[in-house]
């Protein structure tokens, strides 16, 4: 793991290391690491680099069922203690209620509000975006034309 991070000072590694339960795994080939090792690990290199945000797909996709929390509980706790903006895209609404403190959804296809021309899709029904308890921040309804 230690050659994935050039540049980076010793102690970052090994604090970044410890944060995200990864000592054990520290003289271990990345490719035989499982699959929730391995998000952590990816998680955890860009966390070495003190980033503002993290952009994040999909961060528990191929991850079991059982290990998705944890997975989330611990990169939740590193970014705020590292004060990092998450933006992440994620398929499944336990993580999203459970993470998130505002949300843009995508219903029924990409949102086509921005192009210019008179044509809008029918598939762009509405996008809201929600804070943390849920309330309703702005909705915009597109009608199929």
């Amino acid at each position: 793991m230690r050659a994935a991070m050039p540049g980076i000072p010793s102690e970052t590694v090994d604090s970044i290391l410890e944060r995200f339960n990864l000592t054990g795994y520290r003289y271990k080939p990345a490719g035989v690491l499982p699959e929730g090792v391995r998000k952590l690990l990816d998680i955890a290199m860009a966390m070495a680099v003190k980033p503002k945000i993290l952009l994040l797909d999909e961060p528990t996709s191929g991850v079991s069922a059982d290990e998705k929390f944890g997975l989330m509980d611990m990169v939740m706790e590193a970014v705020r203690a590292q004060q990092v903006t998450v933006l992440f895209v994620e398929h499944d609404m336990d993580i999203v209620n459970r993470y998130t403190h505002r949300v843009l959804a995508f219903y029924e296809g990409p949102d086509h509000r921005r192009r210019r021309t008179r044509r809008r899709s029918r598939r762009c029904r509405s996008a809201q975006v929600r804070d943390r308890r849920g309330a309703r921040r702005r909705r915009r309804q597109h009608a199929a034309h």
